[in-house]
């Protein structure tokens, strides 16, 4: 098949697929006029929710996912406090369990002197088998992000990523937005960091 007659078969099935957003995000009605006006963000490390029948989730991978996040929001030119010194300063460790939401925030905001504070859960995270070259079994993760102010514990915004990385061939507009253009399979580690920095991509920043 020449070149450009499968590129553009390619392009159909991409189309054919649906959408290529693959981030799901909730926010208030005053967050979607004015946009969020962050000071400071803590990030706690998130918690481990294991789904029924799924593939074991490491322990670690609260904290790896939440630091993620950190780093999108970093970039953005948000000051962050990254979440292995919130983890730190509050005595929470990865294997801990999590103290609920609204002590995590309130913590957090007299601790780091936050005005806002990200609490997540990773709800599914499965390796590729095989290579980058081939695999069998893609990546698989899913997570969510929620911003909470520190003043009354109200939540802000919320972002899920809840993917499986598909061929190039299944669906090319959502697969070239992958790092490396889809020509690869990537690690479950790969995939949730693009997944953060999609997410964090959408929180909607107030313009200074």
């Amino acid at each position: 098949m020449p070149l450009k007659r499968a590129a553009s078969v390619l392009a159909i099935a991409g189309l054919a697929f649906g959408c290529t957003d693959m981030v799901r995000v909730t926010e208030t009605p005053a967050v979607a006029t004015k946009g969020l006006a962050i000071r400071r963000l803590a990030v706690a490390p998130f918690r481990v929710v294991q789904r029924p029948s799924a593939a074991p989730i490491p322990s670690d991978v609260g904290g790896l996912v939440a630091g993620f996040a950190g780093e999108g929001l970093a970039r953005r030119g948000v000051d962050v406090v990254p979440a292995t010194d919130v983890a730190q300063g509050l005595g929470m460790g990865d294997e801990a369990a999590l103290p609920d939401t609204r002590t995590i925030v309130q913590a957090a905001a007299q601790k780091f002197g936050a005005d806002t504070v990200a609490v997540g859960s990773v709800t599914r995270w499965r390796e590729r088998s095989g290579e980058a070259a081939g695999t069998m079994e893609p990546a698989s993760v899913g997570f969510e992000v929620k911003l909470y102010s520190a003043a009354n514990g109200a939540l802000l915004w919320a972002g899920a990523f809840d993917e499986t990385q598909v061929a190039l061939s299944l669906n090319v507009l959502k697969a070239s937005q992958y790092p490396g253009g889809g020509m690869r399979w990537l690690t479950a580690e790969e995939f949730a960091r693009f997944g953060a920095d999609q997410v964090t991509m959408k929180v909607p920043l107030a313009t200074p």
